[in-house]
Parts: C-alpha cells; sequence; structure tokens
C-alpha cells in the first residue's frame, strides 16, 4: 500500500528513491489499533495518508476497511525517520518529497 501510494503521490517509483537517490523513509515506531477480524482471503482497502510532518520524520496512518468500505477492520500509524540509505543516518526530508506531502497531510 505504501509504495502504490508514493508512486501515486510523488511520480516516482519509491524503489528508485531508495536506489538512487538515496533516500529512505524506513519505520521507526508502529502502533496498531484492530476493530474487527480480518480474514484469510478477504479483499481489504487500505488507504494510507500522511498525518504529521516533522524534519525528518513523517507519520502515516494506514486504515484498512473492508472491500465494501462498511468497516473499518484496523488502524495503524507508522512513524517513520528520513534517512540517507548509504549512511543508514537521519537528513531532513528533502523539499521536493515534504512539500507533496504537506499537500496531502491531514493533521
Amino acid at each position: 500500500a505504501f509504495e502504490k501510494w508514493w508512486e501515486g503521490y510523488m511520480q516516482r517509483p519509491y524503489h528508485l528513491v531508495v536506489q538512487e537517490d538515496n533516500f529512505g523513509l524506513p519505520a521507526a515506531h508502529i502502533e496498531a489499533d484492530f476493530h474487527l477480524p480480518m480474514r484469510y482471503g478477504e479483499t481489504l482497502r487500505i488507504h494510507v495518508r500522511v498525518i504529521k510532518l516533522g524534519n525528518t520524520s513523517v507519520v502515516f496512518r494506514y486504515e484498512f476497511m473492508d472491500e465494501d468500505r462498511r468497516n473499518m477492520l484496523a488502524i495503524i500509524e507508522v512513524t517513520t525517520v528520513s534517512v540517507d540509505m548509504k549512511t543508514l543516518r537521519p537528513r531532513t526530508l528533502p523539499e521536493h518529497f515534504r512539500s507533496k506531502m504537506q499537500a496531502s497531510c491531514v493533521e
């Protein structure tokens, strides 16, 4: 779901950003609230959005819904850290990504 969201908003496949730009957003913290069971074989709808932007961090919210979008099954929030993929050290979120994320952010 993340890579599909990324390519839709950033207009560039995430794996190319990691490989060619040496930029990544690995998970640093995950919180999950499960409301209803998810069953094997069930088709899920996953809505991804940015809910918080920091200088070196981004919090993504994943909403898992059933196929008919009638029931919220789970909400997962993932705090990621902007890193240089060569050194794995934190770095400031690149401005061209930040501005696109800001446009989709719902804090």
